[in-house]
């Protein structure tokens, strides 16, 4: 019979994890709101909404590192912080299909007349308000939540149970965006997929800056195609057909470039592992 603390104890800490998760996303939501009512500005409002986006990611780090310190009582050594070469090839080859992919979209949706695209304004952009776009959408969630749901969840359920740690870190991470985005089936299937293909990408390497970088890139590339929540004018979508439809499809392409890039990474592995067991079989055979 398996005891209570060999089996549960695990399990117990994760999900108290994901109680101060909420707790933190309560809190600074509380705070953000306290803060807009300090100005009636537009800028200001918006400067001080990027503020309580940083504290809220910050946050999400700062608790995964405690979390996986003091609860799980590991060094941060192996908490996935370094980043191989091996690594830093997979992140290159991912964020080629990742752009390559959106291209391609973008290239579908106009030729099937659901979209037409333009471009606006680009020699009007300056550096700051794209830049602080790319922080705001890209680099903060990038590290905050990968940080937490792989770095934290996945690595910690990881060495008890490797289903369960795909299982639950992909749903907890696609269920968590629902806080503040409406429930959608093919939303909701794009996201537990991308939560699948980032802790993918995190059990191959060990490290945790591939998907730091391609989930940055996601959000950052998904918020030019979707909405310049930053003010930032680079594209222009005539849609052809209606917004939902648009926006399903939109879903679809990254279950699409998660596939491509799940493919990538297993195809890799299989060709690691013949390559190890050829180099194996000639040195038994020896001269």
């Amino acid at each position: 019979m398996i005891r209570w603390k060999e089996w549960g104890k695990p399990y117990l800490r994760v999900l108290i994890g994901c109680v101060l998760w909420f707790a933190c996303v309560f809190l600074v939501a509380k705070l953000g709101d306290f803060l807009v009512t300090l100005s009636s500005n537009v800028r200001v409002i918006n400067g001080l909404k990027m503020a309580s986006g940083a504290i809220l990611e910050g946050s999400f780090a700062a608790l995964a590192l405690l979390l996986f310190r003091y609860l799980e009582k590991r060094p941060l050594r192996n908490f996935g912080l370094k980043f191989s070469k091996e690594a830093r090839r997979i992140t290159v080859y991912s964020s080629v299909i990742l752009v390559v992919s959106f291209i391609v979209f973008i290239v579908l949706t106009q030729d099937a007349s659901l979209g037409r695209w333009h471009i606006l304004y680009v020699y009007q952009l300056s550096l700051l308000p794209v830049s602080k776009m790319l922080i705001y959408t890209g680099v903060m969630p990038g590290v905050g939540e990968e940080f937490f749901f792989r770095g934290y969840v996945f690595r910690s359920l990881r060495d008890h149970n490797i289903v369960v740690a795909y299982a639950f870190s992909a749903l907890f991470f696609s269920l968590a965006h629902f806080m503040f985005n409406p429930f959608g089936l093919i939303y909701f299937a794009s996201l537990l997929l991308l939560g699948f293909m980032l802790s993918v990408l995190f059990d191959e390497t060990g490290s945790l800056w591939p998907g730091v970088v391609i989930h940055g890139l996601i959000n950052f590339i998904a918020s030019l195609l979707e909405a310049n929540s930053m003010g930032v004018s680079v594209f222009y979508l005539e849609i052809l057909t209606t917004v939902h439809e648009w926006v399903n499809l939109l879903r679809l392409s990254y279950i699409g470039m998660s596939l491509e890039i799940i493919a990538l990474i297993i195809i890799r592995a299989w060709l690691k592992k013949r390559a190890v067991l050829t180099a194996t079989s000639g040195d038994r055979r020896g001269p």
